[in-house]
């Protein structure tokens, strides 16, 4: 499970203005690796993310979802209001 520490309704103000409405976003983003190698465009389902970053191992092996569906559910409330926030409230 790929679980974001930057969530999606946030990542998506920052997509690409040719897909900004669609449903596959794009960023642009840079290699963490040095090698020289230029932006590119990726979506935001594959950036600031990382597998099973808040699911732990229980002692029986299987994963903990719990704050995983804590943070789910409070990103759930964040992103109805998050447009009215970002767009409403600037100077």
């Amino acid at each position: 499970m790929l679980q974001h520490y930057v969530p999606r309704f946030y990542l998506k103000y920052f997509a690409t203005s040719e897909n900004k409405t669609s449903t596959k976003q794009q960023v642009w983003a840079f290699s963490k690796e040095k090698n020289g190698k230029p932006p590119f465009l990726t979506s935001i389902h594959r950036v600031a993310a990382q597998r099973y970053l808040y699911s732990t191992i229980k002692s029986d092996g299987s994963r903990c979802m719990k704050t995983e569906t804590r943070l789910s559910d409070l990103e759930g409330v964040l992103s109805q209001m998050w447009d009215q926030f970002a767009n409403d409230f600037i100077d």
